[in-house]
């Protein structure tokens, strides 16, 4: 069965996948280098989808996080794959990850789920 802890646990462990592999990267490796590109885009496009299935109640625990936005990060990943803007992706893999990786240790800790 399909819960939201199990929605939850998806976006911590690309969170955290994003974090670790990451580390050192600059804008012109992510922008330049297809192994990268692909694993980014594949995280993001798990984060933004299993943000879809969250339930309301679970995202109210984080209003600062934009879940419209997660969710539509993950529309044009897929559907727009041929004219991804990596700065955009550079900007969230900068400013929006570890914010959105905060939020979700939250919500598992506050339903006992770690």
């Amino acid at each position: 069965m399909k819960t939201d802890k199990m929605f939850t646990l998806h976006i911590r462990d690309e969170t955290l996948f994003l974090e670790e592999n990451t580390k050192g990267l600059t804008f012109e490796k992510l922008d330049t280098d297809r192994v990268v590109q692909h694993f980014v885009q594949k995280s993001l496009e798990i984060i933004g989808e299993a943000s879809k299935k969250l339930s309301d109640e679970q995202k109210a625990q984080c209003p600062a996080i934009s879940w419209n936005s997660v969710s539509g990060m993950r529309d044009r990943l897929t559907h727009s794959y041929f004219d991804i803007n990596w700065e955009i992706v550079w900007n969230v893999l900068q400013n929006d990850i570890q914010p959105l990786k905060k939020c979700i240790l939250k919500i598992i800790s506050a339903n006992g789920w770690g």
